[in-house]
């Protein structure tokens, strides 16, 4: 009998005791907190589990680095972490903690960006030197995208390519984003920025997106704040409508492989369509990617009674309503 009651006191010890063992096993492995706020964790590359443990312990992302390693020998999760950058929360037990360890780091992010003016091959060798995406798989990129999607290039010659649609601003993107994910967002920008009442304006005056963004890349060049390109908007759509060329320095510089200050003789004699000294009308296409304020002057020009203009000191333009007073402001002014 004694032997008896013997056996079951250990035996009610042993299970007391592992009852509590387990608790206590189940209390480390939960969640050091119920605060939910946003921690960064970093893996460095060659980090064992009793490191990873150790960090996480003194970030109070665990409670105990033994039981974490223990859980993660447990699910065999251990040799499969992978280096980089996560987002955990002192609120995460040791389970949720290892799922995010397994999906592998969040991709890392990058800022890039993109100035008015600039061409696509800009653009390219840009991402280029920015270690983004090579400039070959860029210009590729932008002969085989799929750009049906996008209503604003309906009215687009198929000849025409995407010069001028790639819109100019700060960018956040992943490291590792392919060349058609970073065309995507910068035309998705466009759609955003051309907005319902830009679309309603030009359908009034019954042109097309495309005239207007081949207008506002020369306008882009061509000055330098809000209040000259409405101007210069003003003069070219005044000398489009007499069948006047219109003469800009910008088309001829698009041709060259490095552009010029001062265009030569030669230069202007260029045998090109996108030469507007020896072409009246717009170029074939735009020249570059125009900013916000330019494809708004080209829609929305001041009109004035000049008919010339040309850059002036301090990046104002210098404007004159005949040939005559022209030729005396490029005496002035371009020595």
């Amino acid at each position: 009998m004694k032997n008896q009651l013997k056996n079951i006191i250990i035996y009610l010890v042993i299970f007391c005791f592992l009852i509590f063992f387990c608790g206590y096993i189940i209390w480390q492995i939960q969640p050091p907190s119920q605060e939910k706020k946003s921690v960064t964790f970093i893996i460095n590359e060659g980090e064992g589990i009793n490191e990873i443990g150790n960090k996480l312990k003194t970030k109070g992302l665990v409670k105990n680095s033994f039981f974490f390693a223990l859980s993660s020998y447990f699910t065999g999760a251990w040799t499969k972490f992978q280096a980089g950058e996560y987002d955990l929360s002192p609120d995460m037990n040791h389970f949720l903690i290892i799922k995010t360890f397994l999906n592998g780091p969040k991709p890392q992010e990058k800022t890039i960006t993109i100035l008015e003016g600039w061409t696509n091959n800009d653009i390219a060798l840009y991402l280029e030197n920015q270690n983004v995406v090579k400039k070959e798989d860029f210009l590729k990129a932008l002969q085989e995208i799929d750009t049906s999607s996008y209503d604003f290039l309906k009215d687009k010659p198929q000849t025409a390519g995407l010069e001028g649609y790639l819109f100019p601003d700060t960018y956040r993107i992943y490291a590792k984003s392919s060349p058609k994910t970073i065309i995507s967002k910068m035309l998705q920008n466009f759609q955003n920025k051309f907005n319902e009442e830009k679309i309603k304006a030009v359908n009034e005056q019954k042109r097309t997106i495309f005239e207007v963004v081949t207008l506002a890349s020369l306008i882009e060049k061509e000055a330098k704040d809000k209040e000259d390109r409405r101007i210069v908007s003003g003069i070219f759509q005044k000398r489009l409508e007499m069948g006047m060329s219109l003469e800009s320095c910008a088309t001829i510089n698009y041709l060259l492989e490095k552009p010029k200050e001062k265009l030569t003789n030669e230069d202007l004699k260029i045998d090109s369509p996108y030469n507007t000294y020896l072409y009246p009308g717009l170029p074939p296409g735009p020249i570059n990617n125009p900013g916000l304020e330019s494809i708004e002057a080209a829609i929305w020009p001041i009109k004035t009674d000049y008919l010339y203009f040309l850059a002036g000191p301090e990046g104002k333009n210098v404007y004159a309503k005949t040939f005559e007073e022209h030729q005396k402001n490029k005496e002035k002014y371009l020595k």
